[in-house]
């Protein structure tokens, strides 16, 4: 009997946790007014791109304040446009967007059968923004699981690490409570590329390998990257993981030789990698009549003073002082690095 628990565990453990997300969330956002909760903050810069292009064809955003005052939560007021050149543009990237266009057909749909308004903010908009963040952390656990097989990892053990990343992290936060930020979707599309690229470096592993075939994960791995990017554009540093996820430097100077040298390969990997990042440039010349355009005005980074320690241990947004697993996790590297501690 024990033993048959196990295995359904095992075997359903995703169903599980999207079967409790949805409950968390219904619990906390579906009833009366606090759908409107739902997409806030960053979350309304992030998804506003969604009803300006399919429903009011405004990507100057005129609608904006229309909507803010319909809101029941005016504490929660945000403006995410910024004035370029006597226009209004959206401060954000619209990678996430994009990678909620599905959910957002199934909302328009779905708000349309049931006679809802139509304008891109009812309640059935944003449920379905909470909906999509937790098929996308679905997505996330199924590579991240897949990612574990190329490690030997127990099912116990994936099962406990899908539970303690999902409840013992800030993804839960992500899925749930703040659907609608970037985080989740690029948290499932990064496992996406990392899982693809170590199939791909394995592959030329081999002495045989299918140019065919190998090609497909190129595209595959542009088409994801381009996604990445198109979300955050800080996103693209996962570009510099893959030399160690090939785990031996001659597989990645053959996939690299192989890419670079390659006209079939490389060329149709540029266009469309450069094809969806451009997604974002096309949008700003429609917008202000100039393609590159720094929505974040004044806003930066000031790597001369980094803040380490208040990232890690702040009160506000401490990593290590509010995810405590990941400050646990760093006593794994003691496995693999005590030899050093002798050399």
């Amino acid at each position: 009997m024990h033993l048959k628990l196990t295995i359904f565990f095992h075997k359903y453990r995703l169903f599980l946790i999207g079967i409790l997300l949805l409950a968390v969330a219904n619990n906390i956002h579906w009833g009366k007014d606090k759908y409107q909760r739902i997409i806030e903050s960053d979350a309304k810069g992030y998804y506003a791109y969604l009803p300006a292009v399919f429903i009011y064809q405004d990507l100057n955003f005129g609608f904006f304040e229309q909507i803010e005052k319909q809101s029941a939560y005016p504490n929660l007021y945000y403006d995410y446009r910024q004035r370029t050149e006597g226009k209004f543009i959206n401060k954000y990237y619209c990678g996430t967007a994009v990678a909620q266009l599905p959910f957002f057909f199934i909302a328009h749909l779905h708000s349309w059968l049931a006679n809802q308004p139509l304008d891109g903010y009812s309640k059935y908009y944003p449920i379905w923004v909470n909906i999509g963040a937790v098929a996308y952390l679905l997505l996330d656990l199924f590579f991240f699981g897949r990612i574990l097989t190329f490690f030997d990892i127990s099912n116990t053990q994936t099962t406990l690490l899908f539970f303690a990343v999902t409840f013992g992290t800030n993804v839960f936060v992500y899925t749930v409570l703040d659907p609608g930020m970037s985080h989740i979707y690029s948290f499932a599309l990064m496992a996406m590329f990392m899982y693809y690229s170590m199939v791909l470096f394995r592959r030329f592993g081999r002495e045989e390998k299918d140019v065919k075939v190998s090609r497909g994960l190129f595209l595959l791995l542009s088409l994801l990257l381009g996604m990445i990017v198109l979300i955050r554009p800080l996103n693209g540093l996962i570009f510099l993981a893959t030399p160690f996820l090939s785990f031996k430097f001659e597989r990645f100077k053959k996939a690299t030789l192989t890419l670079f040298t390659n006209p079939k390969i490389i060329f149709p990997c540029l266009f469309l990698f450069l094809g969806i990042v451009s997604i974002q440039l096309i949008i700003y010349k429609i917008q202000t009549g100039d393609f590159f355009i720094y929505s974040y005005a004044e806003e930066g980074f000031n790597f001369s003073d980094p803040h380490i320690l208040d990232i890690l241990f702040s009160y506000k947004k401490g990593l290590f002082l509010y995810t405590p697993l990941a400050f646990i996790s760093l006593f794994g590297l003691y496995f693999p690095l005590w030899p050093l501690l002798f050399v």
